[in-house]
């Protein structure tokens, strides 16, 4: 297993800062928006969109990181499935912007794979 140094910072700055100031801004919440955040997070809308592109984004990053390409693939797979789920999501709102989503994604998956 060999880790590529190069990945590791972007890497830390992607997800360390907007980890750290969602943490502190849960922190500072009531109770009751609390409660709206997390059950807003365990809907399946959620979960599928959100959920599946962040997790898979961050599972192929860290494949890539450790040069691990099973794990880069399940990533990329996860990253593709909430891709397009999104892309359904938008379909119904705006079919341009609809359209936008699977270009994102695969530049995304095109500098995963760098």
């Amino acid at each position: 297993m060999n880790i590529d140094i190069d990945r590791v910072i972007p890497f830390l700055f992607m997800w360390g800062f907007p980890i750290f100031f969602m943490v502190r801004a849960y922190v500072k919440m009531d109770t009751n928006d609390k409660n709206d955040v997390k059950r807003d997070f365990k809907t399946p809308h959620f979960i599928f969109t959100i959920g599946f592109l962040a997790v898979g984004l961050f599972i192929a990053q860290l494949g890539s990181i450790f040069s691990i390409h099973l794990i880069n693939i399940v990533g990329t797979l996860i990253l593709v499935i909430g891709g397009i789920v999104k892309a359904i999501d938008i379909w119904g709102r705006s079919k341009i912007k609809s359209l936008l989503v699977p270009v994102l994604i695969a530049v995304a998956i095109f500098f995963l794979n760098k």
